[in-house]
């Protein structure tokens, strides 16, 4: 009975996901009474889908420099100090953040270590 009932229920998850058909998202030159429901991309144009929007490459740090726009921010190319700052400030806080969980992975044992030295030896070496 079992396997029958999940035979139909995978049939009928494969023919709903098979019949659904999707829209390829595209992009147009924005006209003059903008984008209407559609996304107004940076470069000008309008997209049906935001994630088609082409951003600029380039952009300007805090600093007022030149940058590359990246996925973690723009990162300053300048000048070797701007981009030796932008590298020490991101190397400090991941760091920082390694250094946390750290710090919770030995309270932790700590904690649960019911008092047993093994577990204390090995929570002060970490």
């Amino acid at each position: 009975m079992v396997p029958k009932f999940l035979s139909i229920i995978l049939s009928t998850f494969l023919f709903i996901f098979s019949t659904v058909t999707t829209t390829k998202a595209f992009c147009y030159p924005a006209i003059t009474g903008g984008c209407g429901l559609n996304v107004a991309c940076p470069d000008g144009t309008c997209c049906t889908d935001v994630a088609e929007c082409r951003l600029p490459v380039t952009c300007t740090t805090v600093s007022g420099g030149t940058g590359i726009n990246s996925a973690i921010g723009c990162i300053n190319v300048s000048s070797l100090s701007g981009f030796t700052g932008w590298l020490l400030t991101w190397g400090i806080g991941v760091a920082g953040g390694i250094a946390l969980l750290l710090i919770l992975y030995s309270a932790f044992l700590l904690i649960f270590s019911s008092y047993q030295v093994s577990y204390h030896d090995t929570t002060r070496n970490t």
